[in-house]
C-alpha cells in the first residue's frame, strides 16, 4: 500500500501543470480551391462519405496518386 501511495505521489508531481492555464487557439483557414467532380464512379460517393467529413478537397487533391485503389479501399 505504501508503494502505491508513493507511486501516485510521484505521478502527481510529474504531471504537467500547464494544462490548467492553456487557452484555446483559433485558426483562420484559407478558402478552398479544389473541388471533387461528381460522376458515375463510386469513388465520388465514397470520398464524400469517408474523406470529406474530416478533410477538405484541397487536402485530398494533395495525396500522392501512386497509392492505388487497394490502398484507399483498405484505408
Amino acid at each position: 500500500m505504501m508503494l502505491r501511495s508513493l507511486t501516485l505521489a510521484l505521478a502527481a508531481l510529474a504531471a504537467p501543470r500547464t494544462a490548467a492555464r492553456a487557452e484555446p487557439r483559433t485558426y483562420t483557414l484559407p478558402e478552398g480551391t479544389a473541388q471533387l467532380r461528381p460522376g458515375p464512379d463510386p469513388g465520388f460517393a465514397a470520398a464524400q462519405a469517408n474523406c470529406l467529413t474530416c478533410h477538405s478537397p484541397d487536402y485530398i487533391a494533395m495525396q500522392p496518386p501512386g497509392n492505388g485503389r487497394a490502398f484507399w479501399e483498405a484505408e
